[in-house]
């Protein structure tokens, strides 16, 4: 599992769009979701699950966590 704040999101989306993640986590093994989702609290903020990113058009930066499983 990796976190990082202020994270760059333009090689994540196919537009290349420039946005940040104000946090980011991703996940590299299954396991790690259930036991981050158990621990983090994540009705306090906005939250986004990631997938590939060819759906996604940013407008700007992502507030609150983006949670993106690379299995």
């Amino acid at each position: 599992m990796e976190i990082r704040t202020h994270h760059p999101l333009e090689d994540l989306n196919t537009f290349h769009l420039a946005a940040r993640a104000e946090h980011y986590v991703r996940f590299d093994r299954l396991e790690e979701i259930p036991a981050y989702l158990a621990s983090a609290d994540l009705r306090q903020s906005p939250h986004l699950f990631f997938g590939g990113g060819s759906n996604l058009l940013f407008a700007g930066d992502v507030e609150g966590t983006v949670l993106h499983p690379v299995l």
